[in-house]
């Protein structure tokens, strides 16, 4: 199919999975019998070619669901066939026959040990598929249950959208009490929220189990790509990063206090930054066009190559999955099209930056690398390009927010600081779920309240009888969606700092770890970039270090244009 084919354009159509398999196991067979590495690779591109075509029809199916989660045909698609897909795509039959090969070595030669590493992974995680179906069933549900959440304030129904402007608003009593209305309308569906976070850790850890793990912890970090660190290194590192980065966010929160006239922050203030106006951009395509351009020549032209094939679908949609913000490579269209769920956020302009990150990554790869599997990344390590690109956008911050672009760099430091601090206690606390699976609803919000008051310097006053109830736990939807995922975003924001603020020809080396970051391990992408480990702790402090600079200094500025 040619390039210039448009998302919108391109047929779904469930590949044939019986002809599939049968087809990949005669691959299998003929890898087995290869007397030349010539053989070999004629059959891996076989292979590759076969299973580009499935993962297209499983991301067109990932895509079409996530813009219509109320859609039965996808919803049915999404649970019987894109759950299952990677285990179609990495046949453990092939995958054997290719890593026994006498030839393995060269095929890594050529291909990047990656592609043996991936290999080695779906020899680790292939049993339990029925699980994954199940696994897949329950997040539809949750995700459904959410979806239709009766909201209840003073006695009037309100909707979510309503609820989250009151959030941000100036009146104290009415963000407490719209705080309230959220966790009770969490609560009204207690039971089945219960059972379905109950169901989730018994069904990962029963997978965990069938491939050879303790628990889910292992097979989560084995399933994202983790090679070069694991969950001890993690634990280390967030150690270091409540040494440098709690002390930094107790600074904010009193930044916070001065610019609100408040005493304290309470979890209901966590949205209320400043008094007066919200912040909002303009023209957000254009702007974003104007500087991908000023950045780079590539950037700039797959930028327009995304307009051009109707690429974008950013426009809030009620049926849309809630806060999305997501892209996919097509192998078809040699695109990653960008989605958004947005309502003028501010932060919807470091999600379209940051989804484009990724997508200019896979076309860059694309160009560079043929196989499907040096054009995707573990998903670990992709993060550092999407992250980087959102640290580029301050130099551009005038072009979306004018006369704000302090307050627009501003919000989006200090959110930094706030989600590698979040992310350390989701994956803590994570951990605890899959460790104590029979942990009573008292147990687990018992250790959700110690641990967030560990790393989160937030005021519970008025709401624990709420959050001992499970309400924000109920919440934890990255659980729900993506286990084991949201701590990768922890190293891949603290490389990406130290890239775009702390080494030279940044844009160089940033197009160059674009093209080969899927050929590339976690330790060759920092080698290439110059860059220290993630988790080393002149790494977390130097990060914590140019945040607060950049934080101290957009915050002078905004003083100084207030006087």
């Amino acid at each position: 199919m040619g390039e210039k084919c448009k998302y919108r354009e391109l047929e779904y159509k469930r590949p044939d999975m019986e002809m599939v398999s049968k087809t990949l196991d005669d691959l299998a067979n003929k890898v087995r019998n290869a007397k030349s590495y010539l053989e070999v690779k004629a059959l891996y591109e076989t292979y590759d070619e076969i299973v580009s075509k499935v993962r297209t029809q499983a991301v067109l199916a990932q895509l079409r669901f996530l813009c219509d989660i109320t859609d039965e045909f996808y919803q049915k698609e999404y649970v019987e066939f894109t759950s299952i897909a990677d285990s179609i795509i990495l046949p453990v039959n092939l995958c054997s026959a290719f890593l026994k090969s006498k030839f393995i070595d060269q095929l890594t030669d050529e291909y990047g040990i990656i592609l043996k590493r991936q290999f080695q992974d779906s020899l680790s995680t292939n049993e339990g598929q029925e699980l994954l179906i199940q696994d897949q069933m329950l997040q539809n549900e949750y995700n459904m249950l959410v979806q239709n959440l009766q909201y209840s304030l003073e006695g009037k129904k309100i909707t979510s959208n309503e609820l989250a402007t009151i959030k941000k608003s100036g009146d104290c009593m009415a963000r407490k009490k719209a705080q309230r209305a959220i966790y009770e309308a969490y609560l009204d569906k207690k039971e089945d929220f219960q059972r379905i976070f109950n169901s989730l850790v018994k069904l990962r850890n029963q997978r965990a189990k069938l491939n050879g793990f303790k628990n889910y912890i292992d097979l989560g970090n084995c399933i994202w790509g983790r090679h070069d660190y694991g969950e001890e290194e993690i634990k280390e590192a967030t150690t270091r990063i409540l040494k440098y980065f709690r002390p930094l966010y107790d600074e904010l929160i009193e930044i916070q206090k001065s610019y609100t006239d408040l005493n304290s922050i309470r979890i209901c203030d966590r949205m209320y930054k400043f008094k007066g106006e919200e912040l909002s951009y303009e023209n957000l395509l254009e702007s974003c066009q104007k500087m991908l351009h000023l950045l780079g020549k590539e950037t700039g032209d797959y930028f327009d190559k995304l307009i051009e094939q109707d690429g974008f679908d950013l426009e809030y949609s009620p049926v849309k999955m809630p806060g999305i913000a997501f892209q996919n490579y097509i192998n078809d269209i040699n695109i990653a099209p960008i989605f958004g769920n947005f309502k003028n956020n501010p932060y919807d302009v470091s999600c379209v930056v940051h989804e484009f990150g990724h997508s200019f990554q896979e076309y860059q790869s694309a160009l560079k690398h043929k196989s499907l599997f040096n054009i995707l990344p573990p998903i670990d390590i992709s993060e550092i390009v999407s992250r980087s690109m959102e640290f580029f956008a301050y130099q551009y911050a005038d072009l979306f927010y004018s006369k704000d672009a302090s307050k627009c760099i501003y919000l989006h430091a200090i959110g930094v600081v706030d989600y590698i601090l979040r992310f350390c206690a989701e994956n803590e606390f994570e951990n605890y779920l899959y460790e104590n699976e029979d942990a009573t609803l008292e147990e687990i919000t018992q250790e959700y309240m110690k641990i967030n008051r560990k790393y989160l310097p937030y005021e519970y006053d008025g709401f624990e009888d709420l959050i001992y109830q499970g309400a924000d736990y109920f919440m934890f939807d990255s659980f729900i969606s993506f286990p084991k995922y949201l701590i990768g975003y922890v190293p891949a924001y603290i490389n990406a700092i130290e890239l775009v603020f702390h080494t030279e020809n940044t844009y160089e080396k940033y197009l160059d770890i674009c093209k080969h970051l899927g050929y590339r391990t976690y330790k060759e992408t920092l080698k290439a970039g110059e860059l220290k480990h993630a988790f080393s702790e002149e790494a977390i402090s130097l990060a914590a270090n140019t945040l607060r600079d950049i934080i101290k200094s957009e915050h002078m500025k905004m003083l100084n244009k207030n006087h």
